[in-house]
Formats: C-alpha cells, sequence, structure tokens
C-alpha cells in the first residue's frame, strides 16, 4: 500500500538474391538436397507449421466448447457472469470457472478494503485504474461491486484486452506496451491496483513502471500493489512450483522474479 503525497529502414533485397540465385548454373538451393528432395531443414519448417496449425484449430476448437458450456452455465442460472475465451483464462492461475471466480474474490477484496481503510470513497464516481488485468479476474469483482466507480484497465495483450471491452462495455480498457508510458494523462487516478504483477517484473523494470504509476496517480491518491513475498514463495516452494533457489534470492538480495514468465510476456508484448 503506498499513500502519494499531494502536492527507414531499406526492406531486405528478396527479389534480386533470389534472382541472382536463379541465374546461377548448378546451384542447389537451401530448401532441397541434390536429388532435388527436401532437405531436413525445409521438413522440420513445415513439420513446425503444421503442428502451430493444428495447436490454432484445437485452441479455437476448446474456446468454442468452452464457450458453449459457460453458456449452458448461465442459462441455468449456476453462474451469472461472463468469462474470457478458455485460452485466455488459462494463461492466470486460473484452470476451472470456479477457481476464476473465486481468486479474483480473494485477491480483490483486500484491496478494496485496503482502499476504504485508507480513506478511498469506493461509493463515489472516482477513477480506478486495474494495472496489468490480464483475463480480468479483479475487474469482475470491482465493476459488480462498487458499479458507480470509473473503472480503467490496461494489459499489455490486446486479445485480452479485446474481450474485456466486449465483457465490460462500460470499463475503458486499453492495451499498452511492456515498457512506459501509459496512454493517461498526469494525475488521472484515484486508485491504481495490480495483482502480483510486480512479481514478474525485473527490478530494472519496476524502478520504470513505479514512476510511471506515480504519474498517472492523482495527487493525495491510494496505490495497492501486490507481490511475492516470503509467505507466498513458501507456498510455491511446498508445491513444487520453485526451486530452493527462490527464497535464496530473496532472503539474499532482497528481491525475486520469474525471469522465465517476464521474458516470455517481454516477447509477447514485442511482437504486438
Amino acid at each position: 500500500m503506498v499513500n502519494l503525497p499531494r502536492g527507414a529502414i531499406r526492406p531486405p533485397r528478396h527479389a534480386e538474391a533470389r534472382h541472382a540465385e536463379a541465374c546461377l548454373p548448378n546451384v542447389t538451393r537451401p530448401s532441397q538436397s541434390a536429388d532435388g528432395s527436401a532437405s531436413p531443414a525445409s521438413s522440420l519448417g513445415a513439420l513446425e507449421h503444421s503442428t502451430a496449425v493444428a495447436k490454432g484449430i484445437a485452441k479455437r476448437g476448446i474456446d468454442v466448447l468452452f464457450s458453449a458450456k459457460c453458456a449452458l452455465l448461465r442459462g441455468l442460472g449456476i453462474i451469472d457472469f461472463s468469462l474470457p475465451p478458455n485460452h485466455i483464462l488459462r494463461r492466470t492461475s486460473s484452470h476451472t470457472i470456479r477457481h476464476y471466480y473465486e481468486s479474483g474474490l480473494t485477491t480483490f477484496l483486500p484491496i478494496a478494503t485496503a482502499a476504504v481503510t485508507f480513506g478511498v470513497p469506493m461509493d463515489q464516481p472516482i477513477k480506478v485504474l486495474d494495472f496489468a488485468c490480464g483475463a480480468g479476474r479483479q475487474l469482475l469483482h470491482l465493476t459488480r461491486l462498487y458499479p458507480g466507480v470509473q473503472a480503467y484497465a490496461c494489459d499489455i495483450r490486446a486479445d485480452a484486452i479485446a474481450h474485456l471491452q466486449r465483457l465490460y462495455p462500460s470499463v475503458k480498457a486499453c492495451a499498452n506496451k511492456f515498457d512506459p508510458p501509459l496512454p493517461f494523462p498526469d494525475g488521472a487516478f484515484d486508485l491504481i491496483y495490480s495483482v502480483s504483477v510486480f512479481s514478474h517484473l525485473s527490478e530494472q523494470d519496476a524502478r520504470l513502471w513505479l514512476p510511471e504509476l506515480f504519474r498517472v496517480a492523482r495527487p493525495g491518491s491510494t496505490l495497492c500493489l501486490t507481490f511475492n513475498s516470503n509467505n507466498s514463495l513458501g507456498v510455491n516452494l511446498r508445491a513444487g512450483k520453485l526451486s530452493n533457489s527462490a527464497a535464496d534470492q530473496l532472503q539474499q538480495h532482497g528481491f525475486f522474479f520469474d525471469a522465465d514468465i517476464a521474458g516470455f510476456e517481454k516477447k509477447t508484448a514485442a511482437d504486438l
């Protein structure tokens, strides 16, 4: 919990290269062996492409089945909320509908409680930012419990943002880059929260984002930023999700982050 004080690169010449290669006699192209058959590298590339296509088809098929399941549950009155596609939901720790709902509630309620304790008027049309909103687990409960606030959300995943815009038309959601700045003016928000985002940022990236969140926070506003601690790392360690080196790094350096997840997310953001 933080209380803020008041106060033209030229393209490669592929065509010329292909033309020059075609003019050379008796040259074996890289994609073929000497007898004209496909080379191992070419076959491997075709296999990787076929695998990617198959995975894409399977993902879309599972998303369709998951969407039908959610529609059936809503029709039967078992659930009364919408969910993102299955592949977006599974990017989080939530692999079931129940966990999506319950984990969103158990992570949002402490934030809301802390905000109210520190004087944030959640019953008024204040501006609240869900920083790195992901699949919208906390956003679901923010909009249900405090419908009067002006909710904003941002994330590096443009596909997740597109679905959140469909699920929550009243929420102003947008995609952002992995590095600052955010597309918001100075002093825009009365409350900014994020759930374990800083657990996946390096110390250098965290030092970039903290001043940026300070910039878009209104003077006197509140920031609720959760992150891994000795307690949560201990739970993951006992569950076999982390090695002892994580606890050792936190103990020795006072800082730990998941480099694999951070690197993957940074590459994903760069590809947007």
